[in-house]
């Protein structure tokens, strides 16, 4: 075939023009093979490869041309990362071996002074072309230059919590809230820590809560009122809310209600975008509660409708984009319900969702422990690889806060 041809020909050029440059040479090489595979297939693929070592006509050709033979079922099982990968470091072994072909020579020859001259020069050709020479731990000077310097956190009002993520949530990171029972009291509780606390100007979209009564919630939690007391007598708490929104440097914080099933992810993108320019003010965190109650979006092409899954792909992406800290919801199955501990994989539609998400809270309770007030909120994902812990909570009345308990 005349394009066979023409890839063959197209990698014999990069091999005379970048085989002494390890980095480009691997890169260009593997850039033609991933075309190539994504074209033809992995078995085309490792026929072309046949091809391409037999007109190099280089040392150890014979010996790689076994080898493929060799490993050719196993090439047919990867990924295209782990056969990206596995085309480099045969590339590198290559060299190695052709090195130490020339280190026989240099011994034969009685060469001893020159004999790991090879060796090192390919050795040395990796380690420049990676990009890293180490860092210098007691440089202290250069710390944050070298070590580098964590993003802003927007902490939580959980101290154990902030420990483990290395002191909250980030700019353009998405945290996934699971549960069946008390997942917006607890956004909400995060909500009011980031604007009162972190003075972060904070939005909260509700799609299920009505926003009166969510305020009359956030009204108990930042007032220590019992409900009954909130309800009856707001004005009576008024100069206390002053009191803490002087506190919090009048930092905004809104509840924006949307009827279930009516808004998609661009019309809550809009209202911030609208609310930050009438305001001058940027949004530094966004709360929906819950992404599965928006409209899903449409492929443009054929109009059917995406998986749920594109709704939170979307507010990632959003969150990214904007800079933007996000705080999300979601049902977990019948199963995840009842289990003693629900796991990443109990998350309700798709478990896309976690993978999706920075970080993923589960909230966890027996019936004794509903009765008792108690809860265990279970760190089922984590971005810095520091999941699969429990953190003992009990909701304390009348704010209706969760406090961390003794671990």
């Amino acid at each position: 075939m005349e394009d066979d041809t023409v890839f063959v020909s197209h990698v014999q050029s990069v091999h005379s023009k970048y085989f002494d440059d390890e980095n480009a040479y691997r890169g260009k090489i593997c850039s033609l093979i991933r075309e190539q595979w994504k074209d033809h297939g992995r078995r085309t693929t490792l026929d072309f490869m046949r091809e391409l070592l037999s007109s190099l006509d280089e040392p150890m050709s014979s010996d790689c041309l076994d080898e493929l033979d060799e490993i050719e079922d196993v090439h047919l099982k990867l990924s295209t990362e782990e056969f990206d990968a596995l085309v480099q470091n045969f590339i590198f072994a290559r060299k190695l071996q052709e090195a130490t072909h020339e280190q026989i020579q240099l011994l034969k020859d009685g060469k001893l002074d020159q004999v790991r001259d090879p060796i090192l020069k390919v050795y040395e050709k990796r380690i420049v072309t990676s990009g890293d020479s180490g860092v210098d731990y007691f440089n202290v000077d250069n710390r944050s230059q070298d070590f580098g310097e964590l993003p802003p956190r927007m902490s939580t009002p959980f101290a154990v919590l902030n420990e483990l993520l290395l002191g909250g949530i980030a700019i353009g990171e998405i945290w996934l809230i699971m549960g069946n029972v008390f997942k917006t009291q607890l956004l909400l509780q995060l909500a009011l820590h980031a604007a009162t606390v972190c003075r972060v100007p904070t939005i909260y979209f509700t799609l299920e809560v009505d926003k009166f009564v969510l305020g009359h919630r956030a009204d108990c939690m930042l007032t220590g009122y019992p409900l009954e007391f909130v309800i009856e007598a707001p004005q009576k708490i008024k100069k206390r809310l002053q009191l803490i929104q002087e506190w919090s440097g009048h930092t905004p914080f809104i509840i924006r209600q949307f009827p279930m099933r009516t808004a998609t992810v661009g019309d809550l993108r809009n209202y911030v975008t609208q609310w930050e320019a009438i305001n001058n003010k940027k949004v530094g965190c966004v709360i929906i509660d819950y992404p599965d109650l928006l409209v899903p979006p449409k492929d443009t092409t054929s109009r059917q409708t995406l998986p749920t899954t594109e709704i939170y792909t979307q507010i990632g992406r959003w969150g990214q984009e904007q800079g933007v800290r996000m705080l999300v919801a979601s049902q977990v199955t019948k199963e995840g319900g009842k289990a003693i501990i629900t796991k990443r994989d109990g998350v309700a539609e798709d478990k896309q969702k976690v993978d999706i998400s920075s970080a993923a809270l589960t909230i966890n309770m027996t019936e004794d422990e509903f009765r008792q007030g108690v809860m265990r909120l279970f760190i089922a994902k984590a971005r810095n690889g520091t999941p699969f812990v429990e953190i003992p909570m009990r909701l304390c009345k009348p704010s209706y806060r969760f406090k961390e308990q003794d671990i």
